[in-house]
């Protein structure tokens, strides 16, 4: 799995997302990229992104959301993301974060 971090010990480095390479058919990683975020763009296997070595955030739209408890996709997911991190002492903390209409009017995408 891939790490994101936030270096405080150097302030002109930029904070690290490790996006899913999926996600970037919505608007969201080059909202993070044009904010002065570092978007590292990698195939992942639990989450959509990463924002520390401990934290990550399964994003989903209200309709997959639904979608996802029928077919039994979210608990397959909950589980990949609890075990993740087994073989360290440090557990994976998991967001679901629900997008509930979208981000931007229809036919407008933000430019990077």
């Amino acid at each position: 799995m891939g790490t994101a971090s936030s270096s405080s010990s150097n302030n002109n480095s930029k904070s690290v997302v490790v996006v899913d390479v999926r996600e970037f058919r919505s608007q969201l990683p080059c909202a993070l990229f044009s904010r002065g975020l570092e978007v590292v763009p990698k195939t992942l296997e639990v989450a959509d992104y990463i924002l520390t070595p401990d934290i990550c955030v399964e994003r989903k739209s209200l309709s997959d959301l639904f979608s996802s408890f029928q077919s039994g996709r979210l608990y397959t997911q909950v589980r990949m993301s609890a075990s993740a991190r087994r073989d360290t002492d440090s557990h994976l903390r998991t967001s679901l974060v629900v997008r509930l209409r979208p981000c931007a009017k229809a036919g407008r995408r933000p430019s990077c």
